[in-house]
């Protein structure tokens, strides 16, 4: 077990080397190569690998961010803003419409949820107990009254409600002339 590890150690140590000893063509070789043999495996994949291979590599970030340190992260971070920069200013001006437009998407997407939220939140604060029962005359919210239609003759009612075809009633109201 021991000679596995010391092994990978080497093999480790041999890699690093030879990656840091390598020319520049060199290099470019082994991305491409690298490149295209990742490739290759991403078409190859089958549905189920391809979703299994993309939690893998969530899992991996989420565990590689979670477990840095704040030089990290900063240094993380400001390589992605440089990435991100390079990227941009040497895109040509069809990408730059692309990425923009698509940027322009997510943020009315955005904007749509964020007004979405904000008016749910109103409507659920702005509602008024303006209501009232016809009956015991208490306020009500909306949601506690109902239209009670007076169908048959109620002898128990009153005279001024006995005529009217419906009545706007408090729940409990319209549980007890209902009985």
């Amino acid at each position: 077990m021991r000679l596995k590890c010391s092994a990978k150690l080497d093999y480790h140590q041999r890699y690093v080397i030879s990656i840091t000893n390598e020319t520049r063509e060199q290099r470019e070789l082994r991305l491409q190569d690298q490149r295209r043999r990742q490739a290759l495996t991403i078409t190859n994949e089958t549905r189920e690998q391809h979703e299994l291979r993309l939690q893998d590599q969530r899992r991996k970030q989420a565990l590689t961010i979670k477990n840095e340190t704040q030089e990290q992260r900063e240094t993380r971070l400001k390589d992605l803003r440089r990435i991100q920069a390079l990227t941009i200013e040497n895109e040509t001006q069809e990408q730059c419409k692309v990425r923009q437009e698509r940027q322009r998407i997510q943020h009315s997407q955005t904007l749509r949820r964020v007004n979405a939220q904000i008016a749910a939140f109103e409507r659920a604060i702005n509602t008024f107990c303006d209501r009232t029962c016809e009956i015991c005359t208490k306020r009500c919210y909306p949601n506690q009254v109902t239209k009670c239609p007076l169908t048959e003759t109620k002898t128990h009612l009153p005279n001024e409600f006995r005529n009217k075809q419906v009545l706007l009633l408090s729940h409990r109201c319209k549980s007890h002339i209902n009985k």
